[in-house]
């Protein structure tokens, strides 16, 4: 029998059955996987050393796969209820954060030695600023220019190549963040076609990137 024919097989990874830990996270310490209280894990995504980290609402967690604990590396305020996007760089497994709260993308500091959970971060792209489309004022919301002045409306899910390019869709669009100049592009979509909205695209014709809209909300590149 070869090991492909056997049945998968489920184990817990991490939390408690019916038990949720309060929103307060004061007592969150390191602590065996399985003995963790989870409230509500929303996101989560591997790093190259097999590192894993877990977006629990307000707190982010790092699974340690060599010795089965996990500790809180990055901690929200309480008001962060809504579901965020995580990736890591497949190179130097550093993890980043898309928050369209903060209307930022941000990248954990470090994992050691953490001082302040809730200041355990630094900020990559996004002046926190609502990208407010305006054609007539050529307003690009910062294509073309450093991530620290760029203008972000609605940034979501995230992915980096091997690289340190960062992609990521903002609204309806894609843009790219170059680790060469640190500049943003725009990628995907324009803001054209992002405010005509009645406009709807054939099947049956070629268009360019800049006329396409994006709906959805993650998406993931090969390094």
């Amino acid at each position: 029998m070869l090991l492909t024919d056997s049945p998968l097989q489920f184990s817990t990874l991490m939390g408690i059955r019916d038990q949720s830990r309060s929103i307060d996270c004061r007592k969150c310490h390191e602590n065996q996987a399985v003995l963790t209280k989870l409230l509500n894990p929303t996101s989560l995504t591997v790093s190259n050393d097999g590192t894993i980290y877990i977006g629990d609402l307000n707190i982010i967690w790092m699974y340690q796969p060599t010795n089965g604990l996990v500790k809180p590396v990055l901690e929200f305020n309480e008001q962060y209820t809504y579901k965020y996007y995580l990736s890591t760089d497949p190179v130097d497994g550093r993890l980043y954060i898309s928050d369209y709260h903060r209307r930022q993308i941000i990248r954990l500091i470090k994992t050691e030695s953490i001082e302040n959970l809730k200041e355990n971060y630094e900020i990559v792209v996004g002046d926190g600023q609502y990208c407010t489309i305006d054609l007539i004022h050529n307003i690009t919301c910062g294509d073309e220019q450093l991530a620290k002045d760029v203008s972000l409306s609605y940034p979501k899910g995230l992915t980096i190549d091997r690289y340190g390019t960062i992609y990521f869709i903002d609204g309806q669009r894609i843009r790219k963040l170059s680790i060469d100049n640190s500049h943003v592009t725009n990628l995907v979509g324009s803001f054209e076609y992002q405010i005509d909205y009645q406009r709807q695209l054939s099947c049956n014709r070629t268009y360019s990137l800049d006329q396409v809209r994006i709906k959805e909300k993650e998406f993931c590149c090969s390094p």
